[in-house]
């Protein structure tokens, strides 16, 4: 068959033949087109072979749980830095500035006719290559550096549990974390996808209203007397500021991983049964989680006083069942949590390094994309002994960056063509900025007078 004419166009130019070098590079463009998709289909394999089945409670469950277990320990010293007045005022801004960032993320992620999968794809459509960097740089700090702290906390119970001495809080915790990071691998191998953790977090969920509510006054009631008579107790707390308020103190108050709706939000919405509720569903969980923090905190502030310690170790009760059901309670909240970082961090190093489609049912595949992680956070806990430098490294790196400013910067760099409120984003980086310099400072402070010996961390002596 003969090859057809080249058309000529009005200006004297000939165009190529549909049926010539044209169809070619066309078909070139589509190929490669296709082929640079081909990755992404298949990296979305695992996450559609779970589907949307995530309903509207399973939403508010996993919402609710995720950090909380750990932060409602934290409340009463926060309450006595920061008063039992302007600590919940501070909270309350905080819960409704953190549902109003995850909620800007959700609507984008709806108007983006399901582009969305992951975190850093957020990042994309707000501000192109630049905002899924930072979106997922600080992300996967966060969550990275979560995992080491869950682990201390969950080795801290397991030892409360155990009645294993501290001898002051110094006791031979480094075993029991390398304990705790065993137990918590293995669960990983068996607690894999979204809908698991909604089953798990019912329970969770349950638990913490019980520990929040009910057990943790009981607690403090029994052991008021005990407390008062105490070194550590300097006197009521204050409604504003404690009465001996210093920098690191209030600094350290700031644990700003109160909410971390942001973080699993990208993770999940792609699972929720009605994308258009997750919205509902995370701002009930909001309130929920609020009154979950303020009990406590103001329970201690009442019945004890401003220098609270955190509520983790055998020191906050004299009752031994009291002490041995609430550590028992913490230890399996924290492991969600664990698991929750834990899923997208793998996640995310499996479609990196390893294969796109390769996280199924593929058990070999599973324990390679989980193993780096775990190691990575058991040499960080032994490393880093003191949990409040991790703490921070946290807030500092991962946490204020991912909820706040990095946010706003993408969505004023790009992304004004979605829909959002210009004050909250003024508030983002007028709040994060400063918060998260003084958070590095006191990171920087904390990691300079820490004691790294490793004789500490296994109680070999001097």
């Amino acid at each position: 068959m003969e090859a057809a004419e080249p058309t000529t166009l009005p200006d004297g130019n000939e165009m190529e033949s549909p049926t010539g070098a044209g169809d070619e590079e066309s078909s070139r463009q589509k190929s490669d087109k296709h082929s640079e998709h081909d990755g992404d289909a298949q990296a979305e394999k695992w996450e559609s072979d779970e589907g949307r089945n995530l309903g509207f409670w399973d939403i508010f469950v996993v919402q609710s749980t995720y950090s909380t277990a750990g932060c409602v320990v934290f409340t009463p010293y926060i309450f006595g830095q920061w008063g039992y007045v302007l600590g919940p005022m501070l909270f309350a801004l905080w819960m409704l500035l953190m549902y109003g960032m995850a909620c800007f993320v959700s609507n984008v992620m709806q108007q983006s006719h399901n582009n969305i999968k992951h975190h850093g794809d957020a990042g994309f459509e707000l501000s192109g290559y630049w905002g899924r960097a930072m979106f997922n740089l600080f992300l996967m700090l966060n969550m990275i550096f979560y995992l080491p702290v869950a682990i201390e906390t969950v080795a801290i119970s397991l030892q409360t549990i155990a009645n294993y001495p501290f001898n002051d809080g110094k006791g031979c915790v480094g075993y029991w974390k390398i304990i705790t990071a065993a137990l918590l691998f293995c669960l990983l191998q068996i607690v894999k996808k979204w809908k698991s953790v909604a089953w798990i977090s019912y329970v969770s969920v349950t638990l913490l209203a019980i520990k929040s509510f009910a057990l943790i006054p009981w607690g403090l009631v029994i052991g008021q007397e005990t407390y008062k008579t105490s070194s550590i107790n300097l006197g009521p707390a204050k409604p504003f500021l404690s009465p001996e308020p210093t920098w690191t103190g209030l600094i350290g108050g700031l644990y700003v991983y109160t909410s971390y709706a942001v973080m699993i939000l990208a993770e999940t919405v792609p699972h929720a049964n009605n994308p258009k509720e997750y919205n509902k569903a995370m701002g009930l969980a909001h309130i929920f989680m609020y009154f979950l923090y303020c009990v406590p905190g103001w329970c201690s502030a009442f019945l004890w006083g401003w220098n609270v310690p955190f509520l983790i170790n055998t020191g906050f009760v004299s009752n031994p069942a009291l002490s041995t059901v609430l550590n028992i309670i913490i230890a399996g909240l924290v492991s969600l949590d664990f698991i929750i970082a834990a899923i997208i961090v793998n996640d995310a190093f499996r479609r990196a390094f390893i294969s796109p489609g390769a996280a199924g049912p593929n058990w070999w595949q599973h324990l390679k994309c989980t193993l780096p992680s775990s190691l990575f956070a058991l040499l960080l806990c032994i490393a880093v002994p003191n949990m409040e430098v991790i703490t921070g490294l946290v807030s500092t790196i991962g946490g204020t960056p991912t909820l706040t400013f990095v946010i706003s910067f993408a969505w004023l760099c790009g992304g004004r063509g979605f829909k959002s409120s210009k004050w909250m984003h003024a508030i983002s980086i007028g709040w994060g900025i400063p918060t998260f310099l003084a958070q590095l400072v006191y990171s920087v402070y904390s990691i300079a007078i820490t004691n790294y010996s490793i004789k500490d961390f296994f109680c070999l002596g001097e």
